[in-house]
């Protein structure tokens, strides 16, 4: 039986984990690796340790690799190292293959845990998205993919629980009929929707994950002030939105001041985006939602967005194996 050897990153590697990213069944939301894109969104990120990027290795050919990061503080203006993130984890067919993986696995929460992390979550949730972030899953890292069949198996079987659920929304901009009524009419009166094409990041964190990607805010303002009671943030999904037919912008976030809300100001801020959005050639718009029964999902469905796939966030504890049980 041939030798599986494990090693951590070296600057020779990227050929060789572009090939393996290649070499994966193809998915609605996974895009094709390229070396470019492997260096914005993995190597060249400021906080990126070759120590959490594992190899496993047969006679010099590359079987898998795991890959392990840490999300932001809650004010997403540093690293909180107290929660690890396992941002991928790619295998050949092999037949150790569930070996070498489980293998992988114990060696990215190995060196999560020695950087201080208690808990791992599986290909990110976000915001925690350390890596490749519009590379795998979407406008947002929704955790697993539930048509990433063999990822998800293998991390239930490493003792991953799932600890919460992400549904993908998706419509075409040529086929949204935004509701049109006395309460939007009233709306369209009363206030003024701005488009910002540069907005500023709201944090270290926003900049750092956003910063190859074309943001888009939409605010909303009173035609008798200035001050916008509600906001909308958006961008291209790079580099997955470009190769979706037609190319798409995902939604980040939208807000709408609590005093003004119950008035149809999110229902009309979506509906006129979009339909900015669509006049500048984008024809695909997509949202991912945590609950099925939030208001937010409501919203969604009213605007014609339907589900196209569920993530499935996963999350392991990582005990201190020197620690009293």
């Amino acid at each position: 039986m041939a030798l599986i050897e494990y090693r951590t990153y070296r600057n020779s590697d990227p050929p060789a984990l572009v090939d393996l990213w290649r070499s994966q069944p193809a998915l609605r939301g996974r895009a094709p690796l390229d070396l470019p894109a492997l260096e914005q969104l993995a190597l060249a990120k400021l906080y990126f340790d070759p120590r959490g990027l594992i190899l496993a290795e047969e006679a010099g050919r590359a079987l898998g690799f795991v890959h392990a990061g840490f999300g932001p503080t809650a004010d997403g203006t540093a690293l909180d190292k107290s929660r690890g993130v396992i941002a991928a984890l790619l295998l050949r067919p092999h037949e150790r293959r569930a070996e070498i993986a489980a293998e992988l696995l114990a060696r990215a929460e190995e060196y999560l845990r020695r950087e201080g992390a208690v808990e791992a979550v599986a290909l990110g949730a976000s915001p925690a998205h350390p890596f490749y972030l519009g590379l795998y899953g979407g406008a947002e890292a929704p955790g697993v993919l539930e048509s990433d069949e063999f990822t998800l198996a293998t991390l239930r079987a490493a003792g991953y629980d799932e600890t919460g659920k992400r549904t993908i929304y998706q419509a075409r901009l040529a086929e949204l009929r935004p509701p049109v009524d006395r309460k939007q009419m009233q709306v369209r009166r009363n206030f003024v929707l701005d488009q910002d094409r540069e907005p500023l990041p709201a944090n270290w964190w926003e900049a750092i994950s956003f910063v190859h990607g074309d943001c888009r805010r939409f605010t909303l303002r009173p035609r008798t002030g200035s001050e916008a009671v509600a906001e909308m943030t958006c961008w291209d999904i790079f580099p997955l939105g470009r190769l979706w037919n037609p190319q798409a912008m995902g939604l980040l976030s939208i807000r709408v001041e609590e005093s003004m809300r119950r008035q149809g100001l999110a229902t009309f801020l979506l509906g006129e985006a979009w339909r900015q959005l669509a006049g500048e050639g984008i024809g695909l718009v997509e949202a991912h939602c945590g609950e099925a029964g939030s208001p937010y999902a409501g919203l969604l469905a009213k605007l014609g967005m339907k589900p196209v796939e569920n993530g499935v966030v996963l999350t392991r504890a990582l005990q201190n194996p020197e620690a009293p049980a």
